[in-house]
């Protein structure tokens, strides 16, 4: 059959056809192209401002203001590469803090305080599926120690391990999201969705946009090895990029929840915080 007997508009037609079969476009939202001697730079915050204080004991209840500001940058160089997943890396904690604020009776109290691995060079390893780390040049101390047991879920890991198209929706396991609620979790459940909304361009590179929805709670170990529990609800978007010369960025905002319980002269003393939460990372390649 000649085609050339046909009108233009129908050959038109028939094109539009073929190619809306073929489906939308998929992306592949997680890079397995990792390469040897590339670092990022990591920036994260959480900010816990403006909450809500109360303390309840035996003798009654005190009612206050908290602000919490944790802050780290860490820069990762990729040691060695497997199956185009890096595989050993280097991270340097230049910088891992923590700043707070409590304000009750009138009286306000203020800790500055840096994180055991503030100052090191951590070397991860993957090492049968799961991340093994050590400090570099050193012998870790029992604080150091309990931070290095835990390597938190990545912001890739947010991610399907398959291409998906704009308008998809995903559910993340907690095992996967517990990062965002804190390191060195002991238990994390609840729910998180994100959805592909489109693809955008920002200074010449282009983005993934995900929205993203967390009904977090998990429990963790304070300083004093005291159990601590925490529960998070936010909303926030995600930018992943399409290409290796960029990064991402995300950021999160909501509401948490924070309780422990601390024994106190043979009595029980429980310190509850609530209030609106920031949560924001950015990754930039810089080699």
């Amino acid at each position: 059959m000649n085609y050339n007997n046909y009108p233009k508009v129908l050959l038109a037609i028939l094109s539009g056809s073929i190619i809306a079969g073929c489906g939308p476009a998929k992306y592949n939202l997680v890079d397995s192209n990792d390469k040897e001697g590339t670092t990022v730079r990591s920036e994260g915050k959480w900010d816990f401002m403006d909450a809500d204080l109360t303390i309840v004991s035996p003798q009654g209840t005190i009612t206050g203001k908290a602000d919490s500001n944790a802050h780290s940058i860490t820069n990762t160089r990729v040691l060695e590469v497997v199956g185009g997943k890096a595989s050993v890396t280097e991270v340097t904690h230049e910088e891992d803090a923590l700043k707070t604020k409590v304000t009750t009776n009138g009286q306000t109290r203020e800790t500055d305080q840096k994180l055991p691995l503030q100052g090191t060079t951590v070397i991860r390893k993957l090492t049968d599926g799961m991340w093994k780390q050590r400090i570099k040049g050193a012998e870790p101390t029992e604080e150091q120690k309990r931070h290095l047991t835990d390597v938190s879920a990545t912001s890739t890991s947010l991610f399907p391990d398959h291409a998906v198209a704009v308008g998809e929706v995903w559910t993340v396991l907690p095992e996967n999201f517990k990062g965002i609620l804190g390191p060195n979790l002991l238990t994390c459940e609840g729910t998180m969705t994100c959805t592909f909304v489109r693809v955008e361009e920002f200074e010449g590179h282009k983005y993934a946009v995900v929205l993203s929805a967390l009904d977090g709670h998990g429990t963790f170990l304070d300083d004093k090895n005291y159990e601590e529990t925490i529960t998070m609800n936010v909303k926030g978007t995600f930018y992943r990029s399409m290409s290796a010369l960029a990064g991402s960025r995300s950021e999160l905002r909501g509401t948490m929840k924070t309780e422990i319980v601390v024994p106190q002269n043979g009595q029980k003393l429980t310190m509850v915080v609530t209030g609106p939460v920031t949560v924001t990372d950015t990754n930039t390649i810089t080699q």
